[in-house]
């Protein structure tokens, strides 16, 4: 284990602790969860080639601002089960949904079956959140989309990714690693901390679920027509995968939701969560409320 590995561990178990973990079962997969605090439920949805962590800088502000925080490995990803058939954000939206539904260890705050619910998709669970909302209309009263994928047209540029499967010398695969973290995900190399390093290793690492298809097509927008949730949208303003640039994730949302909240966060790259952490959960927070009507 390198330097940046044990880093995330220590931050990992750190959170970890301050909740707990449950396990749902839907379709003949097993989704781990994890839950902090009380209150409303509010679900947040990783990207892709991510993992619960990709909100590790929010979970105890999210509870301490009172809401049941509650994210998931999705299916094909980190401690979860492989992902059923077809591989598809609606077949993960299916099993997370039902999962969670029938969960005997589920929180108090879904006590009740149609409890209802916030979700929050980021990049590739952007996608899958929305379907989620689609799949249970009754129950899902909030969409807040973060850097959200699946808008449509093709992103502006290439994104200057290495490969890094291949490699076996510890040191070129760390180095390529932090490379793309820092192309992809952050505005600031400089910020990419041994934290995010170590996590984004782990989570590379344990990721069973292509969903870069999904994610360049426009399924996230074919599904926004047909929503009646209250939607708001937060990007980081140099998110290099804003299909169009950031000013047209936002002329796409408010095309089908004019009343539509949209934050741009200044010097944020896609991952604004975790690289600008404060001013995102402040965000988070306000666009949500003091809870669910």
């Amino acid at each position: 284990m390198n330097a940046a590995q044990a880093a995330a561990a220590r931050e990992l178990a750190r959170v970890e602790s301050l909740g707990r973990r449950f396990d749902a079962e839907a379709g003949g997969c097993r989704v781990a969860w994890r839950c902090w605090g009380a209150g409303p439920a509010l679900v947040l949805l990783h990207g892709g080639s991510g993992g619960w962590n990709h909100w590790i800088r929010n979970v105890e502000a999210l509870a301490a601002g009172g809401f049941t925080v509650l994210a998931p490995d999705m299916p094909g990803y980190g401690d979860s089960g492989d992902a059923p058939l077809p591989h598809a954000a609606a077949t993960l939206a299916g099993v997370l949904a039902q999962g969670l539904r029938a969960a005997e260890d589920r929180p108090c705050a879904l006590a009740s079956g149609d409890a209802a619910i916030s979700l929050v998709g980021f990049s590739f669970g952007g996608v899958v959140a929305a379907q989620w909302a689609a799949l249970e209309r009754e129950r899902v009263r909030r969409l807040v989309l973060v850097g959200a994928m699946g808008l449509g047209p093709p992103r502006d540029r290439a994104i200057d990714l290495r490969p890094w499967k291949h490699l076996a010398d510890p040191q070129a695969l760390l180095d390529a690693q932090r490379h793309n973290l820092g192309a992809l995900m952050f505005r600031d190399p400089a910020r990419i901390d041994a934290v995010a390093l170590g996590l984004h290793l782990r989570n590379t690492a344990r990721t069973r679920f292509v969903s870069r298809w999904i994610s360049r097509g426009d399924g996230l927008a074919d599904l926004l027509g047909d929503l009646d949730v209250a939607l708001h949208g937060i990007w980081g303003e140099h998110d290099v995968t804003a299909a169009g640039g950031v000013a047209n994730c936002e002329r796409v949302l408010r095309a089908f939701f004019p009343g539509a909240g949209f934050d741009a966060v200044e010097d944020a790259g896609h991952w604004v969560q975790y690289e600008r952490a404060d001013a995102f959960n402040r965000l988070l927070l306000a666009s949500l409320g003091p809870g669910l009507a």
